[in-house]
């Protein structure tokens, strides 16, 4: 009877309002609020786009997410964006002007439908460019210039106390990477740095990005739209970061010699590659961890490197391309230390087509180009081969003695919009 009774005061216990279990959880965790993409975003910008525009979601949750909330959006002042991103990082972080941008609101409201709300905030793209100049103009900012950050930073706060925002996903920072412009119709590098006829050289152009291979020396280096004086030029500056930017300044070469240069417009990034020597190597001569000791392919000028040494092959037992093993690669040592193989992209060993017979492609699709050091399997990733016409007699099959060890000519073409190469036999 007592445990019974017992019972029934605990259910009318637990039955009162103030045990439920939803006055068990505090109010500040009914309705909690947080940017959807919190953190940093970078954002680049189209020069000839005068506006651009992003939204900002901010997700409604908690334990009762149907509650009504409302939140504030702010601007975070720039002694707390010294303190969060600057100072720690030692590059400094620059608040934009308000003439850079505008907040389609600085409050959201939820009904107890809201899951979720945006907001729109809208660069101003001519303003930004305006605010970059002079912050690069400052003269307190001259030793840092090419590592300035232009941010904006939004922060979300509750508008009262039952109105929590998650303080981990509370503020998004946007960061201008960098103001993007439409690609010229072609490209050049003039100047006295550039060390190629007439102290110019033209980049090869694919949609919006362009290559050139150039040697480079001590000199102004420019970057426009056109060769000489006489035509109305554009320049660009490539900065130490690799961005591209408008206006004329000297490029400053990672180091004098060989140089490949990428320009992509899209991205406005420049990329450098900076050739040491390539040297021609046939696989079956070597061993792993073994040095390739073949003739050397020199730099000609206007983005041309040529060598002149032996055809080598030998005859083999084993009955595959009628005994001959014509196998061979391109070895290429870069500036930075780095050793590229290149050769097919596949692991096939294809002869040319006939109608190729001294020429073999060095397209994407056969042109691999990865770093790979000393000491990397000699056989691997693919290999090019001499056509069948060099080593064949046409009749009998394979005769050893045909073109082999013979003067050869090897060209590899950078001042295309894809690398190739070339055997010539020299009679």
């Amino acid at each position: 009877m007592f445990i019974f009774a017992g019972a029934l005061l605990g259910m009318s216990a637990c039955s009162e309002p103030e045990y439920e279990i939803d006055n068990l959880i505090p109010d500040e965790y009914n309705k909690i609020l947080y940017i959807k993409d919190s953190g940093e975003q970078s954002i680049v910008l189209q020069n000839e786009e005068p506006t651009y525009n992003k939204s900002v979601s901010v997700i409604k949750g908690g334990a009762v997410p149907t509650m009504e909330a409302h939140v504030n959006i702010s601007i975070m002042e720039q002694a707390d964006i010294d303190s969060k991103w600057s100072n720690l990082t030692g590059r400094p972080h620059l608040l934009l002007s308000a003439d850079c941008y505008t907040l389609s609101t600085s409050s959201l409201n939820y009904t107890a439908e809201d899951m979720f709300q945006d907001f729109t905030v809208t660069f101003n793209t001519p303003q930004i460019v305006k605010f970059i100049d002079n912050m690069k103009a400052d003269p307190q900012y001259q030793d840092q210039k090419e590592y300035l950050k232009y941010v904006l930073p939004l922060v979300v706060s509750g508008a009262s106390k039952t109105d929590s925002v998650n303080s981990q996903k509370n503020y998004v920072l946007f960061s201008i990477d960098n103001i993007a412009f439409s690609a010229p119709e072609q490209l050049y590098l003039v100047g006295e740095g550039v060390l190629e006829t007439d102290n110019s050289i033209k980049f090869s152009k694919s949609g919006s990005t362009f290559t050139t291979t150039a040697q480079l020396g001590n000199g102004d280096i420019y970057l426009c739209d056109a060769a000489t004086e006489a035509a109305a030029r554009s320049f660009y500056t490539i900065t130490r970061k690799g961005q591209l930017e408008l206006g004329k300044s000297t490029y400053n070469a990672p180091v004098t010699g060989i140089n490949k240069l990428e320009v992509n417009f899209d991205k406005s990034k420049v990329t450098t590659i900076s050739f040491g020597e390539i040297e021609y190597f046939a696989p079956y001569q070597c061993t792993l961890n073994k040095e390739y000791d073949d003739f050397k392919i020199e730099y000609q000028g206007g983005g041309v490197f040529s060598g002149e040494g032996l055809s080598e092959w030998k005859a083999e037992s084993w009955s595959w391309d009628n005994y001959a093993d014509t196998r061979y690669k391109l070895r290429a040592h870069m500036v930075n230390g780095t050793v590229e193989e290149w050769a097919r992209h596949d692991s096939a060993n294809d002869v040319p087509s006939d109608n190729d017979v001294n020429n073999w492609s060095l397209e994407t699709t056969h042109f691999w180009m990865a770093n790979k050091g000393t000491g990397q399997g000699q056989w691997s990733n693919g290999q090019w081969k001499y056509h069948y016409s060099w080593h064949h007699d046409g009749t009998s099959g394979f005769t050893q003695s045909n073109n082999v060890n013979k003067p050869i000519r090897i060209s590899v073409y950078f001042n295309g919009p894809t690398p190739t190469h070339k055997i010539e036999l020299l009679k």
